[in-house]
């Protein structure tokens, strides 16, 4: 398994910091999710980044969660979009 290049790191931190899951990064790069991960927990600047990229994230999602709410739309559908964000900030922001 080859290490990933500085380019591929921040690229992926950037992506956790718009709330984009790691599972739809790795498959938008052709590389299996766990590869990702490896590549954090072999190299411990990559993992700083990505943890902090990921409390971004969970400000994006947060952010969503207002607009959902203050926008148009079904409130079953809006409350089921919003709860699942709420859930991915908690988990991610253990």
């Amino acid at each position: 398994m080859s290490a990933a290049t500085p380019e591929q790191i921040q690229d992926i931190c950037t992506k956790l910091a718009t709330g984009m899951s790691l599972r739809k990064i790795a498959k938008e790069m052709g590389v299996h999710e766990a590869t990702v991960r490896y590549w954090f927990i072999s190299d411990g600047e990559a993992f700083t980044h990505s943890a902090r990229a990921r409390e971004l994230g969970c400000d994006a999602l947060a952010d969503e969660c207002l607009e959902i709410a203050d926008g148009p739309g079904d409130p079953a559908d809006k409350r089921i979009k919003i709860d699942t964000r709420i859930r991915l900030i908690g988990k991610w922001s253990q």
